[in-house]
């Protein structure tokens, strides 16, 4: 997938340097690969996931690192993504799959949980609710002008007839200057 957006990348005639993709995973619980230490992974202006989210094993860790490598006190994060679904009220399993706590932070273990589905992998949560993903955004240091927006009109999961629907959401928090 990496070498096919690179090879757009360079095909649309943009160079390396305004659009690249490594792959490197920034959340082992054991520290960041030595290849993303590099000083061009840091002091970005934004960082951004949409619709992957709710994939994360352990989301606090993720915002943690995430926000480590946005510019102090103006990197922004932005996350789009799902909102639980209906009689999930916390972004918990709903009693659909197992319930396993594999967050950091208090308050995202009172919400996280690890759907085990069809797929042979765990998807850690349907979705997120504004309360839950405020306060791991605060736990991350990157809080400052919290901004949390439910879109007006559902995501359709499928080009058929009666396709699933859900709601997305965006939410914004900008880099805190002391915090990290």
């Amino acid at each position: 997938m990496v070498n096919r957006y690179n090879a757009a990348a360079r095909d649309s005639g943009l160079t390396p340097e305004q659009a690249h993709a490594v792959v490197g995973d920034i959340c082992l619980e054991d520290g960041i690969p030595d290849a993303l230490l590099d000083l061009e992974y840091f002091d970005f202006d934004l960082a951004a996931i949409s619709l992957g989210f709710h994939h994360f094993d352990s989301p606090p860790l993720a915002l943690k690192r995430l926000a480590e490598r946005l510019k102090v006190g103006s990197g922004v994060l932005i996350i789009i993504d799902f909102l639980p679904r209906e009689g999930e009220e916390h972004g918990g399993s709903g009693g659909r799959g197992n319930h396993v706590h594999q967050s950091h932070s208090a308050s995202a273990r009172s919400h996280g949980s690890v759907h085990h589905g069809g797929h042979g992998h765990a998807i850690p949560t349907s979705g997120f609710t504004e309360l839950v993903l405020k306060q791991l955004y605060e736990d991350a240091g990157v809080g400052e002008d919290f901004k949390f927006e439910i879109l007006a009109d559902p995501a359709i999961m499928g080009d058929f007839e009666g396709a699933p629907q859900r709601q997305l959401f965006i939410a914004k928090g900008r880099r805190e200057a002391a915090k990290l």
